[in-house]
């Protein structure tokens, strides 16, 4: 049954991210300007928030939660590759000398691919999840030129978040 539940859940949650897409796409909805910058922010943000549901929820749902956020975490990275640069290296390393916080992007990419790829494997893995959620607040932080209220209690709800959750795991 649990497992039931979780294909709906998984199917529920693609149809609408495909939704938000296509409302993106036809400017419904987002920076009606960069259609681009719309799926940038919605696809981070909703990897962000599954990856800090996975900290909160019960046990039941953390992983699935979890591989929730890597899936629009995969999806946030193929934006960057496909849509904003067609994989051409080379304007993506010059982009890299520019902006640094893509650095923090990409450091929160690999924690969070790790812990997706080797989860259960090892028991330390698991803190990989920390460093990912470190440096997508990080990435955050660093993109905004103006960090309004709205990021900054965000960003202070995640942080707290996290720092409570790796002192209560470590105690």
């Amino acid at each position: 049954m649990k497992r039931v539940i979780e294909y709906i859940a998984l199917i529920a949650i693609l149809y609408v991210s495909w939704e938000l897409v296509l409302a993106v796409e036809s400017y419904k909805i987002g920076d009606f300007s960069d259609p681009v910058a719309s799926l940038y922010f919605y696809s981070g943000w909703i990897s962000v928030l599954c990856l800090s549901l996975s900290f909160v929820i019960c046990n039941k749902l953390k992983r699935f939660c979890g591989l929730l956020g890597f899936i629009f975490a995969i999806i946030h990275i193929g934006i960057f590759l496909i849509i904003d640069f067609n994989f051409d290296f080379d304007l993506i390393f010059q982009d890299l000398k520019s902006k640094y916080y893509l650095y923090f992007g990409i450091a929160s990419f690999l924690f969070f691919a790790c812990c997706a790829s080797l989860f259960g494997v090892f028991r330390f893995v698991y803190y990989c999840i920390y460093g990912a959620l470190f440096f997508a607040i990080l990435h955050i932080f660093f993109i905004q030129k103006l960090i309004t209220i709205n990021y900054a209690i965000s960003l202070c709800v995640l942080t707290c978040l996290g720092v409570f959750k790796l002192y209560k795991s470590v105690k």
